[in-house]
């Protein structure tokens, strides 16, 4: 069991702002809102990269052809 967790990279919300490029404020927003999966640790909040991933994905437009 203890395996499954060796790949798994936990990341601090100033982390996810510094990555994103967007502020502290508005990334426990995005949390709060469900738009980034979190993970809570007692009072504090974290993050996995791959979750991130998945918010950067999803926010993606396709270019359309006209």
């Amino acid at each position: 069991m203890e395996a499954a967790f060796t790949h798994m990279r936990i990341l601090r919300p100033e982390e996810v702002a510094a990555t994103l490029r967007l502020s502290k404020p508005r990334i426990y927003q995005l949390a709060k809102e469900g738009k980034i999966a979190s993970i809570r640790i007692g009072k504090s909040i974290r993050f996995q990269w791959e979750d991130v991933q998945v918010f950067i994905r999803a926010q993606r437009r396709e270019t359309r052809e006209t």
